[in-house]
């Protein structure tokens, strides 16, 4: 008989984590709000997809609330967010239409 310590955790739980956002879609540009390293909203205009933030690592890494939107400038087409931790997509949302807006959100809390 075993002891199970950790249930539903990541392998890699005691390593600052590796976050990255990526929006794609068929939209023709968009408009992008998210959260960067230090917590900041920061916010994109115009933007061509795909588009991704590239890898960061937040401050502080123990807990850290992701957040990225995005919202077709155009008439028609879709947009797609993903918020990616370590390698693997942890949240993503897609929205279709005019001006539609996809949003995603996570929360990694290391306790």
């Amino acid at each position: 008989m075993g002891i199970s310590l950790f249930t539903n955790c990541d392998t890699n739980l005691f390593s600052n984590p590796i976050w990255r956002y990526e929006v794609t879609g068929t939209a023709e540009t968009v408009n992008i709000t998210f959260r960067d390293a230090q917590g900041n909203i920061v916010q994109r205009q115009n933007v061509e997809l795909p588009w991704n933030s590239g890898s960061f690592e937040p401050r502080p890494w123990n807990n850290f609330i992701g957040s990225i939107s995005a919202q077709n400038n155009g008439r028609e087409g879709y947009v797609t967010v993903r918020i990616i931790r370590d390698g693997s997509v942890r949240r993503n949302a897609t929205s279709e239409g005019a001006f539609a807006i996809a949003s995603a959100t996570y929360h990694f809390i290391m306790r």
